[in-house]
């Protein structure tokens, strides 16, 4: 094993939304930093839909406002981000939410210069992440943390390569944004405070061609009840790109991978249309906070666990918003 010299100030394990924005406030300052992920590129399964608006006053700090604009500008390809609807099936549902109402509430009324950015988690991480490696980051996907003990004033961690080499890397703070699983958590010992999960959901990305199906009636969110699904629609630009949050049974698990497109079908309402599952991940409406956040130079930095909180169906997306804006904010203040 090679022992990096010199040592970083920062060790960002996590590559997701939150290691990459901590990675940027960092790089304004001219704090040195090594950001490993373990997984070889950014997240396939969209989570927060939006960005706040302090949020995008955030980026427009560090640089990134105008690049996360362009990439909301390509996400809505009918419609826009706003409206909820509720019925039997997507086919024959009706409005609830007026479009233009929540459209208001979130510009903000003109009091600021950035406005709300409706664009998927999947569209903005890859911004954030071209943006921190053209400044030169040492941005580290493919690397996993596989160790680390604290060593006099420093952290020293061994993390592994995707060819299996490993490597010692000397840090003055170790930051875990390695989401609501952390290893980094477990491994100092921090607990959960966790409440119990009302729901439990399958957030099923795919991709079908439904333009035609929701011209003139296009939404964000569409509440879906019916004898063989419940759950909600939540749309990515209102014609191809969709995710479906299907509620299960805890006792029995998630569906088998065979069973999604039929049931994404019988929610949409339509037996002939074309579905491709895109990617899939189990996720349930539990609250789960970490009991500490510092321990000595190490940092958990993701405000709430795996299991991000939703109070009913219809909000699900909000709060996957609101806590994705939450840890980017933290992010700003900690690299200050």
């Amino acid at each position: 094993m090679t022992v990096l010299p010199p040592r970083t100030s920062v060790l960002i394990v996590g590559g997701g939304l939150v290691g990459l924005s901590a990675g940027l406030f960092l790089q304004r300052l001219g704090v040195p930093f090594i950001l490993v992920e373990k997984n070889e590129g950014v997240s396939l399964l969209p989570r927060a839909r939006g960005i706040h608006l302090r949020t995008m006053e955030l980026f427009r700090q560090i640089g990134v406002e105008d690049a996360v604009k362009a990439a909301t500008a390509t996400a809505w390809k009918q419609g826009g981000f706003g409206g909820a609807r509720r019925g039997r099936t997507l086919m024959d549902a009706q409005s609830i939410v007026d479009v233009s109402t929540m459209r208001v509430k979130m510009a903000a009324a003109g009091a600021s210069p950035s406005s709300f950015g409706a664009c998927p988690q999947t569209l903005i991480e890859p911004v954030l992440r071209q943006h921190l490696e053209a400044r030169g980051g040492d941005v580290r996907f493919g690397h996993e943390l596989v160790s680390f003990v604290e060593s006099g004033d420093a952290v020293v961690a061994t993390v592994r390569g995707r060819d299996g080499q490993e490597t010692v890397v000397e840090a003055t703070w170790l930051l875990g944004a390695d989401g609501g699983r952390s290893f980094v958590r477990r491994q100092l010992g921090i607990g959960m405070i966790e409440t119990p999960a009302p729901q439990h959901l399958l957030n099923i990305f795919f991709r079908a061609d439904l333009a035609e199906a929701v011209e003139g009636r296009t939404f964000s969110q569409c509440e879906i009840a019916n004898e063989k699904v419940r759950g909600l629609f939540l749309a990515m630009n209102n014609t191809d790109m969709w995710s479906f949050h299907l509620e299960c049974d805890p006792l029995q698990g998630p569906p088998a991978d065979s069973e999604l497109p039929d049931l994404v079908r019988a929610a949409i309402g339509l037996d002939d249309v074309d579905i491709e599952i895109l990617s899939h991940g189990a996720w349930s409406t539990g609250v789960s906070i970490a009991q500490r956040y510092r321990l000595g130079p190490r940092l958990s930095v993701r405000r709430r666990g795996a299991f991000d909180a939703a109070v009913g169906r219809l909000q699900c997306d909000h709060r996957h918003c609101r806590c994705a804006q939450s840890r980017v904010e933290d992010r700003r203040y900690i690299a200050r």
